[in-house]
């Protein structure tokens, strides 16, 4: 495979696995995780675990799932089975009760009515130092290797030096010198990266414009009662 290739198959599974991490898609339904649902039938909302999803929406079907006729069963590990209850998948979305638990559970000591969002801010590093960093670190090693063997196979086809057995050795030496380098820069700038993306922030750009204009209108309204009154106006 070309180097080229390996790039652009490294690059695609990286960004695969980022895709799927638990911070990417903190509300999306799958298998094993807590969800809540709306029932129809009950007019209510219901707390559950997923156990399976439809395969038309193709997430597959468990081992342990029985499909009979037009109801659907999970085998226990015990053996016994249990008829699963069917609900819309428009109208199912991930439970953040994890969230809510562990805000609960680190309150402030002096303030405990007050919710801490330091937890909030400890969440998103911990999910990205779990989910983020291990593949980033996959995606450098792997490009390393690919400009390595990238500038040995140029060396190795240059005309020139192809009588000088040494001369090629050396340029390869300096070439994954040069390389190493480079991985070395690189890791300590992605180190610095993933620690910047730990701070929560927003890209919301309306928040900010609404926060500016009422940050003018105070300093507006605290010039117009400085100024003297002038024919009865202000």
């Amino acid at each position: 495979m070309r180097p080229s290739a390996r790039f652009l198959d490294a690059s695609t599974r990286y960004q695969t696995t980022l895709s799927k991490s638990k911070l990417a898609n903190i509300s999306e339904v799958v298998i094993g995780r807590k969800a809540i649902s709306y029932a129809k039938d009950k007019e209510k909302y219901d707390h559950g675990t997923v156990c399976f999803i439809d395969q038309s929406e193709g997430k597959g079907i468990p081992g342990n799932i029985i499909q009979y006729l037009n109801e659907i069963w999970i085998e226990k590990p015990d053996g016994s089975a249990e008829q699963l209850y069917a609900y819309d998948l428009e109208t199912t979305r991930s439970d953040p009760a994890w969230i809510s638990e562990l805000i609960k559970h680190n309150r402030p000591y002096k303030l405990p009515i007050f919710i801490n969002t330091y937890v909030f801010e400890a969440i998103v590093a911990d999910l990205i130092e779990r989910e983020w960093m291990k593949p980033t670190m996959e995606l450098l090693e792997s490009t390393s290797k690919v400009m390595e063997a990238a500038a040995e196979a140029f060396i190795k086809e240059l005309k020139e030096a192809s009588p000088f057995h040494h001369l090629q050795t050396y340029l390869i030496t300096k070439a994954a010198e040069v390389v190493d380098a480079l991985t070395r820069e690189t890791k300590r700038r992605v180190l610095e990266f993933v620690e910047r993306e730990k701070m929560p922030y927003t890209q919301n750009h309306y928040l900010f414009e609404n926060v500016c204009k009422l940050r003018s209108h105070r300093l507006m309204d605290e010039v117009t009662r400085a100024l003297p009154e002038d024919n009865g106006v202000k």
